[in-house]
């Protein structure tokens, strides 16, 4: 974050990343809680590990997931940004965002519950209906995945791609090792079942390329129309400009996706420190961005303002708007830039994943 204008884009962004967080958080404990239901299918123990302990372990996983779920669904309604309802949580295809892939979280959300209420009831049912609901474990965990990569907004993110194939991999592992000693009287079974896990990962993994790794996502995804415009990874529809002429001029309006980095000089002699973004733009009007922040440090890790620098420099043109910031709230800036004497407004809205460094967004220019 750059900078915050009041306590509820701050509050906002808190639950932004708690969503984030707990959504990851979920998927690593709901992989755990499968593959140690393997595990126990397969009867393995150890001296240090007795069954009964593993069968524990799993069981408590298994209820910590669903604590987990239940604060993920909490701040995801909470938060402002997506018209997210109690209800979406539990009926899927009911939201109007991203109905599908939010759609899927609720039929795994549904699913697991399902395996706790009858493992709790196991007594009762019997073994058998018991073990019929239990493989809905493996639904559920699926439906996760997808549900994650779907309408994740950190599905491109580098580190998240590892932790979701390290996710698929321990699981797909676990079950190929079930297939290899578990059922020796079933063969066509075993085949069978090791032929759709198989295909399962081949169709996840095309998906997953044809899909979320794809610009425009968001908008094929489900996110309704009037998100779009500050969505980072959804271009606005709006018709795309011309080269400026050799002065700097241009004809209409443009917008564009952006995507660059952030770094951060550290405190100098008078207490200031210096924002640089360094911005791609992708489409609209290609070109590179440089916006230099320079401030004093806020307590909420951004950057209060007092002076700033903007560069915009189209590909392919010889002219350069430069100016400076005239409004900086929260991660949106608005920008007043000239070329000789031609001016445009130049707006960013920009999502800035602090770990990695990593900027996306969405840029908007009206010529003044």
């Amino acid at each position: 974050m750059l900078a915050t204008a009041s306590a509820a884009p701050h509050a906002s962004k808190v639950l932004w990343y708690l969503t984030r967080g707990s959504g990851l958080i979920a998927t690593v404990l709901l992989t755990a809680s499968v593959v140690l239901g393997i595990v126990t299918t397969n009867r393995v123990s150890a001296p240090a590990w007795p069954r009964f302990l593993i069968a524990a372990l799993h069981r408590n996983i298994s209820l910590f997931v669903m604590v987990v779920l239940g604060f993920h669904v909490a701040v995801a309604v909470l938060d402002s940004y997506a018209p997210l309802a109690w209800v979406d949580a539990v009926l899927p295809l009911h939201s109007s965002y991203r109905p599908v892939w939010l759609g899927l979280g609720a039929l795994a959300f549904d699913l697991l519950l399902a395996v706790i209420v009858t493992s709790v009831l196991r007594t009762r049912l019997g073994y058998r209906r018991w073990r019929a609901v239990h493989w809905a474990a493996y639904a559920s965990w699926l439906s996760a995945i997808a549900h994650g990569l779907g309408t994740g907004s950190d599905t491109k993110t580098r580190w998240v791609l590892v932790l979701t194939a390290g996710c698929v991999l321990v699981v797909v592992a676990a079950v190929g090792w079930r297939l290899s000693v578990g059922w020796p009287a079933h063969r066509q079974l075993r085949v069978g079942a090791g032929a759709v896990a198989a295909l399962s990962v081949i169709v996840l993994t095309g998906w997953v390329h044809a899909g979320p790794l794809r610009a425009g996502w968001a908008k094929q995804a489900g996110t309704p129309a009037t998100l779009l415009g500050s969505n980072a990874s959804t271009p606005s529809p709006k018709a795309t400009a011309p080269l400026p002429a050799p002065g700097g001029a241009l004809s209409k309006q443009f917008s564009g996706s952006l995507q660059g980095t952030i770094s951060q000089s550290p405190v100098d002699a008078s207490g200031l420190v210096r924002v640089t973004l360094a911005l791609t733009a992708t489409t609209g009007l290609p070109g590179r961005i440089t916006v230099v922040i320079s401030g004093q440090p806020s307590a909420g890790g951004g950057v209060t303002e007092t002076a700033s620098r903007v560069t915009f420099r189209p590909n392919g043109s010889r002219a350069s708007w430069i100016g400076s910031i005239t409004t900086l709230d929260g991660d949106q800036l608005v920008c007043a830039l000239s070329s000789g004497a031609n001016r445009i407004n130049l707006s960013l809205n920009l999502s800035i994943d602090g770990p990695t460094g990593s900027v996306t967004g969405h840029m908007r220019g009206v010529p003044a």
